[in-house]
C-alpha cells in the first residue's frame, strides 16, 4: 500500500512539473520572449514550426549561416536555395548531407531554416532584358538548366522540349510539365524528402515548385516560349498568338493543361508531407476561372502558406487586404519573398528629409497598420525575409518584427 501511495505521489509530481513548464511557455510566447524557442504547433494551419519569423539569406544564395543574422534578436532563421538536381544527382541517390550539414549550422545559433525548392533553370533573356543590358544572347550563348537532374532526360519514357539552337542562344532540355513521367520521377524524390524531412522542427516552411522556371512563382517557360511553339502544340498546349508574353500563364485558362499540371503536382507536396508547412507563390486574380484564380483557390484549400515574391507600388493596399484574407477567411500563413526592393522608386531622398526610415517604409507598406488608415488594411503577415542592409535599421526590423503575427 505504501509503495502505491509513493507511486502515485511520483505521478503528481511529474504532472505538476508538466504542467509547469507549459506554463513558462506560454507565458514566455505572450511576453513576446525568445524569437525561436518554443515550437508553435497550433499556429494557423496546425503545421510545425515557430510560427512568425524574419529570414534573411546567404548572398547568392549559399546555404550557410551570415554574419547579420548571427546572435541578431529579431532574425529567427535562413531562407536558401535547394535545386532538385543537387539533391538527386543520380536516380534513387540522395545527397542529403546538403540539407542536414545547413540544418546542422542553424541549429548552432537556434535558427529556423526554410527553402526554395527550384527544379528547372535556363530562362531566356527577353527583348526588354536585352535591351536594357540585362543579359545576353547569340549564337555564342548557350542557355543551361542545372537544376532538373541530367538522368531525368536520359529516361526515353520522359518528355522533354527545347535542346536546340535559336537565335538567342543554345536551349537547353526542359521537362514538359504535364508529363506523367515527369510528374512520377518526381513524386518519387518528394517521397524520399518527405521521409526524412517532413516534420523536422529546424524547417520552418519549403516553398515548393515542380512547374516553373528559374524562380518559384509560375513562370511557364521563362521566356523560352517563342521558339517552343511548335513542340509544345505537340504536347497539347496552344501558345501560339501568346508566345512573347512573358506572364503567359495568366492567360491561360483555368483548366488549361498547364493549369492542371501546377494543381497536381500541388497535390503531389502534400500527399506526402502531413507535418511541414509548405509554401505557394500565388498571384491575385478576380478573373473568376483564370489560371491564377485556379490556383489561388487551390492554394487556400490546401491552407498553404501563401508566398509572394515582390510589391508593386500600385497594389500594396490590394495585396494586404488579399493577403488579410488569405490569413484571416482561410487559414493560410501569408509571407513576403523579399522586401528589399519595395518602396525604392524615387522615395528615399523624400523620406529622409522627412526624417522617416526607409526600411521603417518599406516595412510599413508591405505589412500595413491598423493604427494609420494610409496603411491599412493591415496583411496578417507572419513572414518576410528581410536584406543585411535592412537589418542594420535596427528600429525597422523592431517594428517589423513586432507586426507580424502568428
Amino acid at each position: 500500500m505504501e509503495e502505491f501511495v509513493r507511486a502515485k505521489n511520483v505521478k503528481k509530481s511529474i504532472l505538476f512539473i508538466m504542467l509547469g513548464l507549459a506554463l513558462v511557455l506560454i507565458s514566455k510566447s505572450a511576453s513576446g520572449g525568445s524569437v525561436s524557442a518554443a515550437f508553435d504547433t497550433l499556429a494557423c494551419d496546425g503545421r510545425a514550426g515557430i510560427g512568425k519569423c524574419i529570414f534573411t539569406k546567404f548572398p547568392g544564395n549559399k546555404k550557410h549561416v551570415p554574419e547579420h543574422a548571427k546572435g541578431n534578436p529579431y532574425v529567427g532563421g535562413i531562407e536558401a536555395k535547394i535545386t532538385w538536381a543537387e539533391l538527386e544527382p543520380e536516380k534513387g541517390k540522395y545527397a542529403w548531407e546538403k540539407i542536414d550539414d545547413f540544418l546542422s549550422e542553424c541549429a548552432k545559433y537556434d535558427l529556423q531554416a526554410a527553402f526554395k525548392f527550384w527544379t528547372v533553370s535556363g530562362k531566356v533573356m527577353s527583348d526588354g532584358q536585352l535591351a536594357k543590358g540585362k543579359g545576353r544572347a547569340g549564337p555564342d550563348v548557350v542557355y543551361r538548366n542545372t537544376d532538373t537532374p541530367p538522368w531525368l532526360f536520359q529516361d526515353p519514357s520522359v518528355k522533354k522540349l527545347g535542346g536546340f539552337m535559336t537565335p538567342k542562344g543554345r536551349l537547353p532540355y526542359y521537362p514538359v510539365f504535364r508529363d506523367k513521367a515527369y510528374q512520377k520521377h518526381l513524386e518519387e524524390f518528394i517521397v524520399a524528402f518527405a521521409r526524412r524531412y517532413d516534420g523536422h522542427p529546424r524547417i520552418e516552411y519549403i516553398r515548393i515548385g515542380g512547374w516553373q522556371i528559374l524562380t518559384n512563382e509560375p513562370s511557364f517557360y521563362g521566356g523560352a516560349s517563342e521558339f517552343l511553339v511548335d513542340q509544345l502544340l505537340e504536347q497539347g498546349m496552344d501558345v501560339r498568338g501568346k508566345e512573347k508574353d512573358l506572364k503567359i500563364m495568366r492567360n491561360l485558362p483555368g483548366d488549361s493543361p498547364y493549369s492542371i499540371a501546377v494543381l497536381d503536382m500541388m497535390d503531389i507536396w502534400y500527399r506526402h508531407f502531413k507535418k511541414t508547412r509548405l509554401g505557394v507563390t500565388v498571384h491575385p486574380s478576380k478573373e473568376q476561372g483564370s489560371f491564377e484564380d485556379v490556383q489561388m483557390k487551390h492554394a487556400f484549400e490546401k491552407k498553404a502558406l501563401i508566398v509572394n515574391t515582390g510589391l508593386n507600388e500600385a497594389d500594396k493596399s490590394s495585396m494586404r487586404q488579399l493577403y488579410r484574407q488569405a490569413y484571416e477567411k482561410h487559414g493560410c500563413k501569408v509571407g513576403w519573398g523579399d522586401l528589399t526592393h519595395v518602396g525604392r522608386h524615387g522615395k528615399e531622398r523624400e523620406l529622409q528629409k522627412k526624417g522617416i526610415s526607409l526600411w521603417r517604409e518599406i516595412a510599413r507598406q508591405a505589412v500595413g497598420s491598423d493604427i494609420d488608415p494610409q496603411y491599412t488594411p493591415a496583411s496578417k503577415i507572419s513572414y518576410v525575409i528581410f536584406s543585411s542592409t535592412a537589418l542594420k535599421d535596427v528600429e525597422a526590423t523592431k517594428w517589423l518584427y513586432e507586426h507580424l503575427v502568428r
